[in-house]
């Protein structure tokens, strides 16, 4: 049965209501109430500053993905490159399937650019490889920092695993793009989708070690406007938490969740359950985690949905099934 874009939007729009609706009663111990207390004495300068830091987090963000495109020799501009990225981010809200946003990327840039979708997955992979290589490392760091002081929880450790994983997965990602007949399937692809006109087989371009770690050094400052966002919000509230802990809980399981599948419009009640139940094994007082989890969603909400929802409607206008119906063609799925 065929699902409309905005049935599959309300569907998943439920589901994330549930998933807050547990955080919010449960982990209260039915006492909702506390977060309005907790919240009514938040240092209000820092909250503004956190989401000043946070808005920039998407352009940072476009900023690297725009080096990814200059090392594989695609022209366009910075500017162009950063709407599409705030469309394409903003695509995880309305279409709540795995890759919405890698899809969208690849879709608008062939769009504006004329690459075919081999070149412009390739842009994708080394940005994917440059993210997870960045929450990779400032995960490892802060799992020696928490190591050191004695501080270190199995489950802790469990994240910094999987992060090692998805830089292995994005690599390999990486390396099987630039296969020559899989490039060809996806030049053939972009020709059955109307993206271009007919196919020209080019080398890729070699790795630029320097260009990759200015980008890889872009994917860092990114991580780092997050953390130091969340970390605000944790001050504003007068909650004191381990800095590499503030590091694993608010970033690298965010960037973890965000590369993998979606179930609700950007994840929202995934990752705020998720980061809340790690919480609860480290001994935190369950009402003010439930309260720090939701105020740092909140914060992300209110910096970023209004730039990335303006760049959307520049990029694919006010229609909703147009760009549902054009990512699902490039996917093959249905919502």
């Amino acid at each position: 049965m065929k699902i409309s874009p905005r049935t599959s939007i309300v569907i998943s729009s439920i589901i994330s209501c549930i998933l807050i609706f547990i955080i919010v009663y449960v982990y209260t111990n039915g006492k909702p109430g506390v977060i309005i207390e907790v919240l009514g004495r938040a240092y209000i300068p820092l909250i503004v500053l956190a989401i000043s830091i946070r808005a920039l987090t998407p352009i940072v963000h476009g900023l690297s993905w725009f080096l990814a495109n200059y090392i594989c020799k695609v022209k366009i501009s910075v500017r162009d490159v950063i709407e599409i990225t705030l469309a394409s981010l903003f695509a995880e809200y309305l279409i709540p399937i795995g890759g919405a946003t890698e899809v969208a990327k690849a879709t608008f840039l062939s769009l504006k650019t004329g690459v075919g979708l081999d070149l412009a997955a390739t842009t994708i992979a080394l940005h994917r490889l440059s993210t997870s290589l960045a929450m990779f490392t400032v995960t490892f760091v802060s799992i020696l920092s928490l190591l050191a002081i004695g501080a270190l929880h199995w489950t802790l450790s469990v994240v910094a695993l999987i992060s090692l994983g998805m830089v292995l997965l994005n690599a390999i990602l990486f390396l099987i793009i630039r296969y020559k007949k899989f490039r060809t399937f996806l030049q053939r692809l972009s020709i059955k989708l109307r993206l271009i006109s007919s196919t020209s087989y080019t080398e890729l371009p070699s790795l630029s070690l320097r260009e990759f770690l200015l980008m890889f050094s872009l994917s860092l400052i990114e991580r780092f406007s997050v953390i130091i966002a969340a970390l605000l919000v944790s001050k504003a509230l007068g909650l004191e938490l381990p800095f590499p802990l503030i590091v694993i809980i608010f970033d690298s399981i965010r960037v973890i969740v965000w590369l993998l599948p979606l179930i609700t419009p950007g994840c929202i009640g995934i990752i705020d359950l998720l980061q809340v139940s790690i919480l609860k094994t480290l001994n935190i007082s369950e009402s003010y985690m439930a309260v720090l989890v939701l105020a740092v969603t909140s914060i992300t909400l209110i910096s970023n949905l209004p730039i990335m929802s303006y760049a959307a409607l520049r990029v694919y206008g006010a229609s909703l099934d147009k760009i549902v119906n054009l990512i699902r063609s490039a996917k093959g799925k249905k919502l």
